[in-house]
């Protein structure tokens, strides 16, 4: 069985902002993640999981077979969760075998993507029984340049910026 996850950049629980635009902590996620609210608009989990439903519709991918976790954990200090480590080793104990890993945070894939998303990511995966790791790279294809083009060009109206392929010179 294949699956998907969209993987998001982690942060430190305490930076997610718990807090909506009254100050008012945010006691608990639970159904908060369902959609964005005057609550949770400013919390980048609950952006995250908001992101993730839009491109599980648009894709048309299988929202049984399709997980959000976070990446990057350093020290001590709480993260975000679900963490990526975490998912490499649960999903071939529920028979998931093929994985498609996506980071649609990642505007520019640097080292760090590189080495902890594909090969520790799918040492990790393999050795908790998976048998197909894949990292689909945002920026691997001409389209994400001309995607993130249009973008900028329909915010600020520039195209005075752009080479003839329609990229952002």
């Amino acid at each position: 069985m294949t699956s998907c996850s969209l993987v998001f950049t982690g942060c430190p629980s305490g930076r997610s902002a718990r807090r909506n635009s009254s100050g008012k902590a945010l006691s608990r996620f639970g159904n908060l993640l369902r959609q964005i609210t005057e609550v949770n608009r400013d919390c980048y989990r609950a952006q995250c999981f908001a992101t993730a439903r839009t491109l599980i519709a648009r894709l048309k991918l299988d929202e049984s077979r399709t997980a959000v976790a976070f990446q990057s954990r350093l020290g001590r200090t709480p993260w975000i969760r679900p963490f990526l480590r975490s998912l490499y080793e649960t999903l071939p104990k529920r028979g998931i075998r093929h994985l498609a890993v996506v980071c649609p945070s990642f505007v520019a894939d640097c080292l760090e993507t590189l080495e902890e998303v594909q090969i520790r990511g799918r040492d990790q995966f393999l050795a908790a029984g998976g048998e197909e790791l894949a990292l689909i790279l945002m920026n691997s294809k001409m389209i994400a340049g001309e995607g993130m083009a249009g973008i900028v060009r329909e915010f600020t109206s520039v195209t005075a910026f752009t080479d003839k392929t329609g990229c952002l010179a």
